[in-house]
């Protein structure tokens, strides 16, 4: 889990932690876990980005909330406009695999490549290998056989 992941994990469980020392009508009757969802709401809603990616993961999960698909794609999308990495390569994931929204591989490329210009280090991998993926697909005709390979006056079933 990386650094400015555990930092926002740390922040949530003393808010549950509290909910549970002082019992569920502290926390206005919710779960310690609804308590949890509410306060990163209002930190990413104050402009905590990577708060926003969390938040982010657990619609897209359905972890501590009914998973929401089309919410996830808006916070991970808010927090990449806003200069988080890690939204824009999880964005990017999601676009090149066409997991819950549209495959779109130039987009994904292109998120990438803003992960990677932010110094994400995950973002220049996803990018490399993106780019090597696009490279093998767009090889001439490597199912052909070529002049020389040994192939030749092999009969291929039609």
């Amino acid at each position: 889990m990386a650094r400015r992941e555990l930092s926002t994990l740390r922040a949530a469980l003393q808010v549950a932690a509290a909910c549970l020392a002082l019992g569920a009508g502290a926390c206005g009757g919710e779960t310690a876990e609804d308590q949890m969802i509410h306060t990163w709401e209002a930190r990413c809603e104050g402009g905590e980005l990577q708060v926003c990616v969390s938040l982010g993961y657990a619609y897209r999960d359905g972890s501590m909330v009914e998973q929401d698909t089309g919410r996830a794609l808006a916070l991970f999308q808010r927090a990449c406009d806003g200069g988080e990495t890690e939204g824009c390569v999880v964005l990017g994931s999601m676009y090149e695999n066409g997991l819950w929204v549209g495959l779109d591989r130039q987009r994904g490329e292109a998120l990438y490549q803003r992960a990677c210009e932010g110094g994400d280090a995950e973002g220049c991998e996803a990018l490399e290998v993106h780019r090597a993926v696009n490279e093998a697909l767009e090889a001439p005709e490597s199912r052909a056989p070529s002049e020389g390979s040994g192939r030749e006056g092999v009969e291929v079933p039609h």
